[in-house]
């Protein structure tokens, strides 16, 4: 570069030196390139590019630079976008990332082999597990007793969990457990089949969650002499049972989702029975007998679940779900809605119009009670179903044999080759369950329970209990 001379401009272009016109003088003409006032914007310019360059790259060079694992959508390479609301995603790749992520953790083993009852409750307000297990004896002569279990107090749940010893409201039933529950007033049921004795329903007054952190807190840190010496109590005193009076059996229950009103819904080899407290005091309410077409179908009840706090579903033994109002009586309150290709072993509810109800013969199947129609002219009257699950694979087991649960858009299930599968409900796929795909394979056994938990306000986020041969698991992030 030529050096700079007083009063002329260098044109790197011409290769010489033009003479700096004054602005007055340079206004029109090829004379104004090379005016004071031209030359000094020129210079402006340069400088403002030379800044603007300086500045890109400190930019570049203190910008954090995203990992390359973090460019797969199921390791999270979406997530800022759709937490800013840039991208929507999919809810086939939400619940695929979902399942991926899932690994095991042992909650609860068995004393012994096939020691479980096939069911268990879990509290989310308190982080309580229930469930029973066989004390001694097999078959219609097993007892079983039930287990408080609590995870540790250390930070993201590693570690044994902790069993509550020395608990009020201990008891030891004679025959086969068949379901768990807790409702909204926090009443604790428990259902047992009957056989050699006869069936029951045993409930007990929870305490209340703000009598129950800080002694948890100090329990769970405890070692395990100090907890035999100072118990912890998560049941009260206040329990009763109540007996049937005829020979029936207890299939499942569900409890009414209204904190107001303390009532549970049985299935039952009779119907449907509700269970209600008066005065302190609790009783069987009514019992409700549905009519069928055909004179000689069994009027058992196999499955309940409520659609809102009023109308119960109800899965019945010849494959038909039934909606019964509980504020009527009689049958002028029912209404059957769906008939299922199959026996009904479970159905659970989506949202007020939907509806998922598995059976046997691998028939899984998703309604919406808005659109009934028949499948077919040669279905037997069975139900056009919007979303199936072709892959499910329960041949053979009944409800109280194989687990099944639904959360949103997931629907878990257990197979009778002794695995849990989990589906997209929105489309009736099958998702892979963990990273290698064969996590829900190793069970030892028939995945009995199943439950979500789907708890957004701690940290645990949503997880799957499941209980297999050998114990409790929880799948979780």
């Amino acid at each position: 570069m030529p050096p700079a001379l007083p009063g002329f401009y260098y044109d790197a272009e011409k290769k010489r030196y033009f003479k700096i016109q004054p602005n007055h003088v340079a206004a029109r003409g090829s004379a104004s390139k090379y005016s004071k006032a031209a030359l000094e914007k020129e210079a402006e310019e340069q400088r403002e590019q030379k800044r603007r360059k300086l500045f890109e790259q400190r930019e570049t060079e203190m910008k954090v630079k995203r990992s390359k694992v973090l460019e797969s959508p199921l390791g999270g390479g979406w997530g800022v976008t759709r937490e800013l609301g840039v991208m929507k995603l999919d809810r086939n790749t939400i619940m695929r990332a979902w399942a991926q992520g899932l690994h095991r953790m042992e909650v609860s083993n068995f004393r012994r082999p096939d020691g479980g009852s096939g069911t268990f409750v879990y509290d989310t307000a308190m982080g309580v597990l229930t469930h029973a297990e066989a004390l001694r004896g097999n078959g219609a002569d097993a007892l079983f007793i039930v287990n408080h279990i609590v995870p540790p107090a250390c930070n993201l749940g590693r570690g044994s969990w902790v069993e509550l010893s020395g608990l009020s409201g201990w008891h030891v039933f004679d025959t086969q457990i068949t379901s768990m529950d807790i409702s909204p007033s926090r009443v604790l049921m428990t259902t047992t089949m009957g056989g050699s004795q006869p069936a029951c329903v045993h409930l007990t007054k929870l305490i209340q969650p703000e009598q129950w952190r800080a002694p948890y807190q100090g329990y769970t840190r405890a070692r395990s002499h100090e907890r035999h010496n100072d118990p912890l109590s998560y049941t009260s005193d206040v329990s009763t049972i109540i007996r049937p009076q005829t020979n029936t059996t207890f299939w499942a229950s569900s409890s009414r989702p209204d904190p107001t009103i303390s009532d549970f819904a049985i299935a039952t080899t009779c119907g449907t029975v509700l269970v209600a407290e008066s005065q302190s005091s609790w009783t069987f309410d009514r019992i409700q007998t549905f009519k069928y077409e055909d004179p000689d179908a069994s009027p058992e009840v196999l499955a309940v679940d409520w659609l809102d706090t009023n109308v119960l579903l109800n899965g019945c033994r010849d494959g038909t779900v039934r909606l019964w109002d509980a504020r009527t009586c009689g049958a002028s309150g029912t209404s059957w809605r769906v008939k299922h290709p199959s026996c009904i072993n479970h159905v659970r509810r989506v949202d007020a119009n939907r509806i998922v109800a598995a059976g046997l013969e691998r028939q899984m199947a998703a309604y919406d009670l808005r659109y009934i129609r028949p499948k077919d002219d040669l279905a037997n009257g069975v139900t056009r179903p919007y979303v199936e699950f072709p892959g499910y694979n329960n041949k053979e087991l009944n409800g109280i044999g194989v687990g099944f649960d639904v959360c949103g858009n997931l629907v878990a299930a257990g197979t009778d080759e002794g695995g849990v599968q989990i589906f997209d409900g929105a489309s009736g796929r099958e998702v892979t369950v963990g990273m290698g795909g064969d996590m829900g394979k190793d069970l030892g056994g028939p995945a009995r329970c199943l439950r979500f938990v789907d708890t957004e306000q701690r940290r645990d986020g949503r997880r799957l209990f499941v209980e297999g041969a050998r114990g409790i698991e929880q799948w979780t992030w």
